[in-house]
């Protein structure tokens, strides 16, 4: 029984303090893709150039890269693959924490 408490206990810690969202839309071309699994910490500080994940009133989580960081957290974000930067400042209650890592699956949808 003691062999299971070390992995038990890691992934504990990793649901807690990490998150994971699909990227459903081609914005942060050719960064990431439609299907890729970010993996995400759990936390509203992050730094500019960070590809950070938010929530976005009536869109759910979205992918984008912070372009800046306000002295309050506010984050102006954009796609990799937009013209602009959006036009909402997203404010840090809505940030969910910067992608820590990138899964290329969505190639598995299309076999």
């Amino acid at each position: 029984m003691r062999s299971f408490a070390f992995p038990v206990a890691a992934l504990a810690f990793i649901i807690a303090t990490h998150g994971a969202v699909v990227v459903t839309g081609g914005s942060m071309e050719p960064t990431l893709s439609a299907g890729d699994l970010c993996i995400y910490r759990r936390t509203a500080s992050v730094r500019p150039g960070q590809v950070v994940v938010f929530e976005r009133e009536g869109a759910g989580l979205v992918v984008h890269r912070a372009v800046t960081v306000g002295l309050r957290g506010e984050v102006r974000s954009k796609g990799d693959a937009n013209e602009s930067a959006d036009r909402e400042l997203v404010v840090p209650e809505r940030v969910c924490g910067p992608v820590m890592l990138a899964l290329p699956i969505g190639w598995l949808a299309h076999r």
